[in-house]
């Protein structure tokens, strides 16, 4: 099971990979900029690591469903 921190990093690299890597990935990790749309840049990165997390695991059970 992934803990909260472990999602927190998850989706810093997300948001780091889709801003094209112009801002530093420690940076994006820690939540030391701005947040945009939530509460905090933690919470988005949170909320970011969710979405990833639940689309592999949708992906995951489609291909064993399709597949298996």
């Amino acid at each position: 099971m992934m803990t909260i921190n472990s999602v927190v990093i998850l989706g810093g690299v997300v948001r780091w990979l889709l801003k094209g890597r112009k801002t530093k990935l420690q940076d994006e990790i820690h939540g030391v900029m701005d947040s945009t749309w939530g509460l905090s840049y933690r919470f988005e990165n949170w909320v970011v690591g969710m979405i990833v997390i639940l689309l592999l695991l949708s992906v995951g059970i489609l291909l064993v469903y399709w597949y298996g």
